[in-house]
């Protein structure tokens, strides 16, 4: 196992040269095991893969892709999806997605931005991004420079009322959804 390469769960250190000490329990489906040289603890679950053959990724990810060994993945270019990257993206609903023309994907196109990002900032895929200075969903939002306070539309009299948390919701895949 080289220096680079992730360490088998039953393994730990600089190079991987420290094994568990408790060998049988490594044998058990999940396992708290203790290294006493250097007083730590590796844990293992059922779900642990350990690093098969030459390469942490799946088979044929260095024929469109990068196999990453440290996260044990294989990591695609733009355009292409999937375990190996062996998919190709359907590339005019991609760029659309993110705020892009359909037929080169390297000009922004309007989005479709709350307030029209006041034109205190730029939309980018339905987001604002925001000018240096200002903030919030709209880029309506500002600090007074004396008070530090949030100014609503800078210096044109309005204040923010008072609200409750913001929620944020994310797309995540699947797989990092856990019940």
């Amino acid at each position: 196992m080289g220096p680079c390469e992730p360490c088998s769960c039953a393994r730990l250190g600089k190079d991987c040269l420290y094994q568990c000490d408790d060998a049988e329990a490594m044998l058990r489906p999940a396992v708290l095991c203790r290294h006493l040289l250097l007083a730590a603890f590796i844990f293992c679950l059922v779900t642990y893969a350990p690093v098969v053959g030459d390469s942490a990724c799946t088979a044929g990810c260095h024929l469109h892709g990068t196999c990453n060994e440290e996260l044990a993945r294989c990591d695609c270019p733009r355009h292409r999806s999937g375990a190996n990257c062996s998919e190709q993206l359907h590339l005019p609903s991609v760029c659309k997605k993110y705020g892009f023309d359909v037929v080169s994907c390297t000009q922004e196109t309007p989005g479709h931005c709350l307030n029209n990002c006041t034109g205190r900032g730029r939309c980018w895929a339905g987001w604002c991004q925001c000018q240096p200075g200002f903030y919030g969903a709209d880029c309506s939002l500002s600090l007074d420079p004396v008070t530090r306070q949030p100014v609503l539309l800078a210096g044109l009299g309005y204040r923010p009322a008072a609200r409750g948390p913001a929620i944020y919701i994310y797309e995540v895949p699947p797989r990092f959804n856990t019940w």
